[in-house]
C-alpha cells in the first residue's frame, strides 16, 4: 500500500507534462470514528463506536493552471486521532443491553495517547461556480492511505465534499474544504471535517 501511494504522488509531482502549478499548506481537522470492543463475563462483545476529534497538518501540490476550472491536487501531511474515552464504554454497553448485576464487569482495552500517523492522498477540485483567479466555489474528492502508522494500522481514506477558495494575487490562494472522510481497514469508518490552506502558484 505505501509503495503505491508514494508511486501515485510521485507520477504527479514529477511529470514532465506539469508545466503549471503550485504548491502550499494545509491544515485540517475534524472527528473520525474510533471503536472499542467490550466483553461481559458471558465474552458477549459490544461493538461501541465513539466520534473523537482528529487533526493534522503537511504540504499540498496543485497540477494545473491557476485560471484552470479544474485541477489536480495531492496532499501529504501528518495526522493524529485522539484517544477513545474510556468513561463513556459501560454508558453505550448499557444500550446494547449489558447489564453488571447479570453479566459481570466489562473487560475492555482502549488506545491510550494521540496516534500519530502520516497520510498521503490524490484527487480533483472542479470549479463549480466564480472565477478560479477570484472567489470560486468547488467540488472536490482524494483518495490515498495512511502509509506510515506507530502501530501498523495502515487505512485507505476518501474524501468527498465541497470547498471555495480566493484569490488574495495573481499567484497565492487560500482554501478551504468541508467533506466526509471514510476510512477502511477490515471495516468502514465513517467521519468528517475540514481542510484549510494556502497556496503559491508558479505561473
Amino acid at each position: 500500500m505505501r509503495t503505491t501511494v508514494l508511486a501515485l504522488l510521485g507520477s504527479m509531482l514529477l511529470s514532465t507534462s506539469a508545466y503549471a502549478g503550485g504548491i502550499g499548506v494545509i491544515s485540517n481537522g475534524g472527528l473520525h470514528q474510533e471503536n472499542v470492543f467490550a466483553y461481559d463475563a458471558e465474552l458477549t462483545q459490544y461493538k461501541i463506536a465513539q466520534p473523537r476529534p482528529v487533526y493534522g497538518f503537511g504540504m499540498q501540490a496543485i497540477l494545473g493552471d491557476v485560471d484552470d476550472d479544474f485541477v489536480g491536487v495531492a496532499k501529504i501531511y501528518f495526522l493524529g486521532d485522539t484517544p477513545p474515552l474510556r468513561g463513556g464504554v459501560q454508558e453505550a454497553a448499557k444500550s446494547q443491553g449489558w447489564k453488571q448485576s447479570e453479566h459481570g464487569d466489562l473487560e475492555f482495552a482502549a488506545r491510550e495517547g494521540v496516534r500519530p500517523m502520516g497520510v498521503a492522498t490524490a484527487g480533483l477540485q472542479w470549479g463549480v461556480w466564480g472565477e478560479p483567479t477570484g472567489l470560486s466555489v468547488n467540488l472536490v474528492g482524494n483518495l490515498g492511505a495512511s502509509f506510515m502508522t506507530s502501530d501498523a494500522t495502515e487505512f485507505l481514506l476518501a474524501e468527498v465534499g465541497a470547498g471555495a477558495h480566493y484569490a488574495l494575487s495573481d499567484t497565492v490562494q487560500v482554501n478551504a474544504e468541508a467533506v466526509y472522510r471514510m476510512r477502511f481497514r477490515k471495516d468502514f469508518f465513517h467521519g468528517g471535517g475540514f481542510n484549510l490552506g494556502v497556496r503559491y502558484f508558479f505561473d
